[in-house]
């Protein structure tokens, strides 16, 4: 049987993970929810998580699955540094931005989806002139192929190319007319849907949006752009579907971005149209978790022998805890931090016996090289980064886990008092990527609220704050 230390459990990055390991991405994917079959089968198009809950590893595996056939064509788009300056000029006009959204994101999306499309050689559409000519035409102003969202975006932004489209496009346009006006534009993005909407294939073509977290430190006008971008991909899967055009978009957003959206209808989109990824399990019973699953199924790619990696390589118990509950209270219940924690363990391992001194000893490198630098990265999405370290550092000055509110104020005024910050939206921003929870007593019980277990939770400063402990060792917090 193979030692603990040498199984392969993943990387932080899904990226990298279909880049070094894509056996991992493919047959070690775990699918509790049916993600895969409703991407390809079903309505659902929105899949929600919060960071490190396998958002990516979702677009990652489609990717590597379409790789292994000729059946499937999936393409990644990642709007990381999506040029929303660019993105706004699209559409010009006297309306506000926001009202223009809609339509250029549909420009951008059908452009994706013609792209796709123009690929598949299996399809009698590429045999007609009415499919090829338009694709040519594209071609001809630099619109296609789009392999950059960026250069798509800057490209569609720029008055002369709009100029040239009618003629190429063989569309009805008056000769009189020296400018493509709003209007036209909008007849030339219909007159592409209906080329999309004609399309005839037995292959599946996906579109993945992925990399929207960039975007919980922009201006207000960026989340305008998202829930446009939300709207019309619910409208344009609905005509794909109502068509019967083998061709889906697939939008991956973390929960808390989602929740800030401008957007009226987003609760019926959620409810009808999402899938949300929440791994949080009743810590009474670890071993029933998905990510339990998750662990074992990829240990098993690097031995079969394996069943249950907690069973037959790792410590049963920690003090009077089952290792599972022990390792679980390290973690926010997320493939990401799981993964690494077990990952750091492994670090600290010889190939012999693990022992509870290994686990010791990866948890506190798990803390400070992961946990704790994780966190920080999480609330720049939040607040900038000097606030995030100054909550920290009073947090630390503290030196425990569980303080009042009272006690982090007369912390954070003394040494920060030049600073002048508010401080409860600091904390708020920390509750939000549960780097802490409130905690109070009820009827004789110690009840824990944390962001990462009850979305709906909200932070009370009247309540006890304790600090999530993957960063006690990180803050050398006893």
């Amino acid at each position: 049987m193979i030692h603990f230390k040498d199984i392969r459990f993943g990387q932080a990055s899904a990226e990298l993970e279909s880049s070094y390991y894509p056996e991992l991405l493919l047959d070690g994917f775990l699918d509790p929810w049916d993600l895969i079959e409703q991407a390809l089968n079903g309505p659902k198009f929105l899949y929600l998580g919060y960071k490190g809950s396998g958002k990516s590893a979702i677009g990652e595996h489609l990717r590597l699955k379409s790789e292994n056939g000729f059946t499937l064509f999936v393409n990644n788009t990642f709007l990381s540094d999506f040029p929303y300056g660019n993105f706004s000029k699209i559409v010009t006009g006297d309306a506000e931005p926001e009202s223009r959204f809609p339509s250029a994101w549909s420009w951008i999306l059908i452009l994706y989806m013609i792209d796709s499309f123009s690929k598949d050689m299996g399809s009698e559409s590429n045999m007609c002139n009415d499919f090829v000519s338009p694709v040519k035409a594209l071609k001809s102003v630099g619109l296609l192929p789009t392999d950059d969202i960026k250069r798509t975006v800057i490209t569609s932004s720029k008055p002369r190319f709009k100029a040239k489209l009618p003629a190429l496009l063989e569309i009805e346009w008056d000769a009189n007319s020296k400018k493509v006006t709003d209007l036209h534009f909008l007849h030339i993005i219909d007159h592409l849907k209906k080329i999309a909407l004609q399309f005839k294939s037995d292959n599946q073509h996906i579109l993945v949006i992925d990399g929207l977290d960039d975007i919980l430190f922009q201006k207000e006008i960026q989340y305008q752009s998202i829930a446009a971008l939300i709207i019309e991909v619910t409208r344009l899967n609905s005509l794909f579907y109502k068509n019967n055009i083998r061709a889906k978009i697939i939008v991956l957003c973390r929960t808390e971005l989602y929740e800030r959206l401008p957007c009226p209808n987003k609760n019926k989109i959620r409810q009808d149209l999402s899938i949300e990824l929440d791994w949080y399990h009743n810590p009474q019973k670890p071993s029933s978790s998905k990510l339990v699953y998750l662990v074992n199924k990829r240990a098993q790619l690097t031995d079969q022998s394996l069943k249950d990696i907690f069973l037959q390589l790792l410590p049963r118990n920690i003090y009077d805890k089952s290792l599972l509950t022990f390792l679980f209270q390290y973690t926010r219940h997320t493939p990401r931090d799981f993964i690494q924690l077990l990952t750091h363990i492994q670090e600290c391992c010889s190939r012999k016996k693990v022992e509870i001194s290994n686990v010791f000893a990866g948890i506190r490198n798990y803390s400070s090289k992961y946990f704790l630098p994780e966190i920080k990265d999480e609330l720049v999405g939040y607040t900038n980064r000097e606030n995030a370290e100054m909550i920290l550092k009073s947090m630390s000055l503290i030196n425990k886990p569980r303080f009042t509110f009272k006690e982090i104020s007369e912390h954070f005024f003394k040494n920060f008092a030049a600073n002048n910050k508010p401080l409860i939206p600091i904390l708020e921003t920390l509750f939000q990527c549960s780097a802490i929870g409130n905690v109070r007593h009820i009827n004789g019980q110690t009840i824990f609220s944390f962001k990462y277990r009850n979305r709906h939770s909200h932070f009370i400063p009247e309540d006890d704050i304790f600090i999530h402990r993957g960063l006690w060792k990180g803050m050398n917090i006893r």
